[in-house]
């Protein structure tokens, strides 16, 4: 074989690989669908729901760092729509520091980063929860979504 064959050779392998690489990175990003939304409910509800899909679903069992990302992601969201501001793609540390600037209830923040902070540990130093907190993380999920409910929503439907 000449050097040209050669050439071909490890362009078609590199090819491959790229082709490889391509379909990988589409089945991961694909894997990872949210909850869909229930429009005709208010949000908060629509929220509730979203929390109570993703407990249901048995997720936490099979794969815990999706389980705390999809909750996190529905957490941001949420505070997102109410507050309308764009959270999703900002940091734990840059949202804490964004909602405390905006004076969120004293009450709930130190809650809301915990459960963030604790998602991101998840996520990203592969820690691994016990049962009870993992178990206790989607009720103290809800609970803030009412307190915000409480908070902002109800208030602004009343005066509408």
């Amino acid at each position: 074989m000449d050097q040209n064959t050669y050439h071909y050779w490890i362009a078609g392998v590199l090819m491959l690989l790229l082709l490889g690489l391509l379909i990988f990175w589409f089945i991961k990003k694909r894997k990872r669908k949210s909850i869909p939304l229930d429009e005709a409910l208010p949000l908060h509800l629509q929220t509730i729901a979203q929390l109570e899909a993703l407990d249901h679903d048995g997720l936490f069992e099979k794969d815990l760092k999706e389980y705390y990302y999809q909750l996190s992601i529905i957490l941001r969201r949420y505070i997102s729509a109410l507050l309308q501001e764009s959270l999703v793609e900002k940091t734990t540390t840059e949202i804490g520091l964004y909602l405390k600037k905006h004076r969120l209830a004293k009450e709930i923040l130190p809650t809301l980063n915990m459960l963030l902070n604790q998602s991101d540990m998840v996520k990203f130093a592969k820690e691994q929860p016990s049962k009870a907190a993992i178990a206790l993380v989607n009720d103290q999920a809800k609970q803030i979504v009412l307190q915000l409910y409480d908070r902002y929503e109800a208030n602004s439907n009343s005066s509408s």
